[in-house]
């Protein structure tokens, strides 16, 4: 009766799925044989990485040490000028933050020892849509000069890297631990083996690391040798073991999936295959195939098998069985097609795959034994694992394989592994959450009145992991913790998970509830009174607004609730709304008035009446007026009537001329100029006076309007006269007069 929420399982590699190098050229590792990737955006004679996603296998950026381009096959945020080299054999190499899958290391190298040296920058995947490098974590010096080698190896707690470069003018190596903490600049500084200097074609070549990373091969092009160093991956420290010489401008390295042999290519074309085991390396050489190009980089695929870069060939060869002796181990010349695009010298370099590890956490009942056996434990020097159950004693801890405890208390127990490995101490938490048989409550039985809908919810006990899913059915059918019923009934639940099962039941009765009625609403004229009395008379009343009174005699509009409570404390209660209704009042407030033609006014008698009778028999709330003549309408409601007329007289406006009484010249575009508003106007003269007389403006044109100036100045707030003489259509003038208020705001 337990299970897992988590569980350890088996990690994929797949950060190196999809290679983009050369001429545009790429391949993908993804389907059942390789095949050729398109779309590159890059062209680059030497050194090249990329990298995927280490679970999904999509392609996440590619790079030749000097630009850095995602996905979309367009460069990434803040990803170009890089200080790298693609004239350098081992330009650029991507590593993946151990612990922060948002972020992933370039690291890049100048050509032929040059002082830009060993770089490195971080890209940040959430930049943008498509990552970016961080700005102010870019072209960030770590040492300087540097030969054009670098080597991605794994910790020997294959939770952390080693980055490997030589110093150009020295035997020196500098190794560059990244955890999850970051990368840290300072290196482990080695000297060992032959100096790095001279010609500067000693700075190519590649350093290949071994599958097993515990050995480094380096590729010294310009001193026809390569050289073998053992290396340390608990302190980053290689040691020098010997050289193989008289190979002439060796540049691609690697070793077979079992490390029995390194192979080499040629720039002059050659490749050779040296057998790691023999006792004497270096006369084990054997010739593998001769290209009749520059051979470039040799690199092991996701497949097994070591491919081979040719100088501008549609094809890559390939080795089929790198672990067989020479004459077995299949070398094909056109190995893959690149489908029209070109190999150079360069290939990505692969990125190993940290080991993550995790315990799992458990959900388990009381009793039940929990099991720990991860394999990694068999690797480590030491190991004690913590159950997290302190009053089990001595069997709350266990040094062995595997690791059993059987829980006795209901709780959340943290467990804890402490182990070492490579000289370090590690620790890895996780919980066991213990679950006891659930048990729940519905409380003693009652009663509640009649007419009360009642939320009733079962106490749970015994319950301490919330992801345990623990399940309810009611007799009513619902499976929720908690139901709204109504009363009588008796009610069951059954609460269980999978460490079993309660149930509980209760009883509810019900309780009478009084009866009340007020009756219907009330409609009432003023001056009247409303007589309420409830039916029947109940044990205890209390109105809305506090009063306690029997009988209530109400004389203003209004909303009236009574609760009648019984013996039982149970609650009935009933409305009455009230309305006082006022004598109709139709309140025109309306003198005879005039309209234009054409523009028909609506008179409107005001509405809540019951009743409207106008002079032409309609019963409308509202009448249209067209002509001239008289206007009356009746009104009545239950509580009176009224009556009110108008006369309408209906003119031509055409030959009238419309003249404001105020204007505010304040520049917002609303009423700023003073200006008559008419048509048919002809022979049009405007003054406009202040309080002594002076003209403030003048205009004969009835378009043209004052803006509220004088010489030039702001007019000062006050009321001016007017006078306005036009001609009208009728050939008839007009003189007329005014006022105008001039307003600031």
């Amino acid at each position: 009766a337990s299970f897992l929420l988590s569980s350890l399982y088996a990690q994929v590699n797949r950060n190196n799925e999809n290679w983009l190098f050369g001429n545009y050229a790429g391949v993908s590792f993804s389907g059942l044989s390789p095949g050729a990737f398109l779309g590159s955006a890059m062209s680059s004679p030497e050194g090249v990485a990329a990298i995927s996603d280490a679970g999904l296998g999509q392609l996440l950026f590619y790079s030749n040490g000097q630009k850095v381009w995602g996905n979309n096959h367009q460069l990434i945020d803040n990803g170009d000028q890089l200080l790298g080299n693609a004239n350098s054999t081992q330009s650029v190499l991507f590593v993946p933050h151990p612990m922060k899958s948002r972020y992933v290391y370039v690291f890049t190298t100048d050509a032929e020892g040059g002082q830009e040296g060993l770089k490195y920058s971080l890209i940040d995947r959430d930049i943008g849509n498509n990552g970016g490098v961080q700005y102010g974590k870019k072209n960030i010096s770590l040492a300087t000069p540097v030969t054009e080698k670098l080597a991605l190896l794994r910790h020997c707690d294959l939770q952390s890297y080693w980055v490997v470069a030589h110093e150009w003018g020295a035997n020196k190596f500098f190794s560059y631990r990244i955890n999850e903490n970051g990368i840290d600049e300072q290196p482990v500084e080695t000297n060992s083996g032959p100096v790095y200097t001279g010609a500067v074609e000693n700075a190519i070549g590649y350093m290949k690391p071994s599958p097993k990373e515990d050995l480094l091969a380096l590729a010294v092009t310009g001193e026809d040798r390569v050289d073998l160093f053992d290396f340390n991956n608990i302190t980053g420290e290689p040691t020098y073991l010997f050289s193989i010489d008289s190979i002439f401008q060796p540049y691609g390295l690697e070793f077979s999936m079992d490390q029995s042999m390194l192979y080499v290519g040629c720039l002059d074309g050659y490749i050779y295959q040296y057998n790691m085991q023999a006792a004497n390396v270096e006369a084990s050489k054997m010739l593998v195939t001769y290209t009749n190009k520059l051979t470039g980089a040799l690199q092991m695929a996701p497949d097994g098998r070591i491919y081979v870069t040719k100088d501008l060939d549609y094809h890559l060869g390939l080795i089929g069985f790198p672990n067989a002796p020479a004459y077995n181990c299949n070398y094909v010349e056109q190995g893959t097609y690149l489908s029209g695009q070109l190999s150079e010298a360069g290939l990505p370099p692969f990125i190993p795959l940290l080991i993550q590890h995790k315990l799992p956490h458990y959900y388990v009942c009381l009793g039940d034994t929990v099991i720990y056996n991860p394999q990694f434990l068999q690797d480590v020097d030491s190991f004690i694992f913590y159950f997290g159950e302190p009053s089990s004693g001595v069997h709350d801890t266990a040094t062995m394989l595997p690791l059993k405890h059987a829980y006795s208390t209901v709780d959340i127990h943290t467990v804890e592994l402490i182990y070492y490995k490579c000289g370090e101490e590690y620790n890895l938490k996780a919980e066991v959450c213990v679950q006891g048989k659930p048990g729940i409550t519905l409380g003693k039985d009652t009663a509640i009145c009649d007419n009360t809908t009642y939320y009733l919810q079962g106490i749970v006990d015994s319950v301490y992991c919330n992801n345990m899913q623990t399940s309810f059915l009611w007799n009513t059918g619902q499976t929720t913790q908690a139901i709204t019923i109504s009363p009588p009934g008796k009610f069951i639940v059954e609460i269980s998970n999978l460490c079993g099962a309660d149930i509980d039941s209760i009883t509810i009765a019900s309780l009478p509830v009084p009866a009340i009625t007020l009756g219907p609403d009330i409609e009432l004229c003023h001056g009247d009174t409303a007589v309420i009395i409830p039916f029947p008379m109940p044990e205890s009343l209390i109105w809305n607004d506090g009063a306690k009174d029997t009988i209530r005699y109400i004389t203003s509009s209004g909303y009236y609730e009574a609760s009648a409570i019984n013996f039982h404390n149970c609650v009935a209660k009933d409305d009455i709304i009230i309305t006082f209704i006022d004598t109709p009042n139709i309140n025109w407030q309306l003198s005879d008035t005039a309209i234009c033609i054409g523009q028909p006014m609506e008179l409107d008698a005001g509405a809540g009446f019951d009743s409207y009778l106008w002079q032409d028999g309609s019963t409308g709330e509202t009448f249209f007026i067209t002509d001239s003549g008289w206007y009356f309408v009746l009104v009545a409601n239950m509580c009176g009537s009224d009556v009110d007329s108008m006369y309408v007289f209906v003119e031509d406006c055409s030959l009238k001329l419309y003249v404001p009484n105020a204007f505010t010249p304040d520049g917002d575009g609303i009423n700023d100029v003073f200006k008559a508003y008419g048509i048919y106007v002809e022979d049009f003269e405007m003054h406009i006076y202040n309080r002594w007389g002076e003209i403030m403006f003048y205009a004969d044109d009835v378009d043209n309007g004052w803006d509220g100036r004088f010489d030039g100045k702001p007019a000062a707030e006050a009321t001016y006269s007017w006078k306005i003489r036009y001609l009208d259509a009728t050939n008839k003038y007009h003189d007329i007069y005014g006022f105008i208020t001039l307003l600031r705001k």
